[in-house]
């Protein structure tokens, strides 16, 4: 077997959410003001052993 053409190691994927509740003030507040959260989808760090 031929070796791989691209060798990775240790992948991690980064990301932020912005969040906000309902209706038209917190629509305008969050265009300001924005509060962010991380998904629980996407961990800090993922080893691929």
């Amino acid at each position: 077997m031929t070796p791989p053409v691209i060798a990775t190691d240790k992948l991690s994927r980064h990301g932020k959410v912005p969040v906000r509740e309902a209706g038209l003030k917190a629509a305008t507040t969050s265009l300001f003001k924005r509060t962010y959260t991380q998904p629980a989808s996407w961990p800090n760090s993922r080893s691929m052993t």
